[in-house]
């Protein structure tokens, strides 16, 4: 299962870190690009290929380093970071669901293409909320694809990190975007929803604080299971 740990632990939001494994059922080819922006030319994007009418379009305002994944073009980016501070990661969401309703009066954007989007154009995680939310002046639908060099759906759920210490993470389910939004949601993975993930998470939080008395009933076997100087069970 693929996780994403953000370590913003630190109150003067030193020592950020953002990490990830890739936890897949086969190899995955990646490559590292690294993206420039030409400050003579601008470098316009598209959200689909081929480009139409309902293509999200935009200009990169950021240099980015990104891995890409797959051996030939297109290629699916993954992971990647900003000259901003900014850290996009996209994990497997078997779950996510693209198509809205209302997706005829959006803009269309690869899911492949989602985190190169949000590099390009966003400084902060706040950007990246505005830019999903249902206020956005420019309404996204993601299009799905395939993940490369493989067969199966491309269903992600993207997680942002920045500099200040802020974090977020994005789901998509029917079409409607549920974002995530607050430093304390560090740690994600595959599987299930992550509000069910915070669930969990709340529940584990409670088990090992100081207003649980009983911390051990949690242990496997509970308060019947001891374990000798020799490392034997004793039950």
């Amino acid at each position: 299962m693929c996780t994403r740990i953000f370590n913003n632990f630190n109150k003067e939001n030193n020592y950020l870190t953002t990490a990830r494994n890739m936890d897949w059922a086969t190899q995955m080819p990646t490559t590292i690009f690294a993206f420039k922006v030409n400050n003579e030319e601008e470098i316009i994007k598209s959200g689909t290929s081929p480009q139409n009418e309902n293509s999200l379009i935009w200009t990169a305002k950021y240099n980015s380093v990104v891995t890409m994944v797959g051996t030939e073009a297109p290629f699916g980016a993954s992971d990647g970071i900003n000259s901003a501070g900014l850290v996009a990661n996209l994990l497997y969401d078997s779950s996510a669901k693209y198509a809205r309703k209302d997706g005829s009066s959006c803009k269309n954007l690869d899911v492949l293409r989602w985190v190169q989007f949000v590099l390009d154009t966003c400084c902060s995680v706040k950007e990246v909320v505005a830019a999903f939310s249902e206020s956005a002046q420019t309404q996204i639908q993601l299009i799905g694809g395939i993940v490369p060099g493989s067969d199966k759906l491309a269903a992600l759920h993207l997680a942002v990190s920045d500099k200040f210490g802020d974090s977020a993470i994005i789901e998509v389910h029917k079409g409607k975007y549920f974002i995530y939004n607050n430093p304390e949601f560090r740690v994600m993975t595959n599987e299930p929803s992550y509000a069910k993930q915070i669930e969990l998470n709340q529940f584990w939080e409670w088990q090992w604080s100081n207003d649980n008395n009983f911390p051990s009933n949690t242990l496997p076997g509970g308060l019947f299971l001891q374990i000798d100087l020799l490392g034997r069970l004793i039950i």
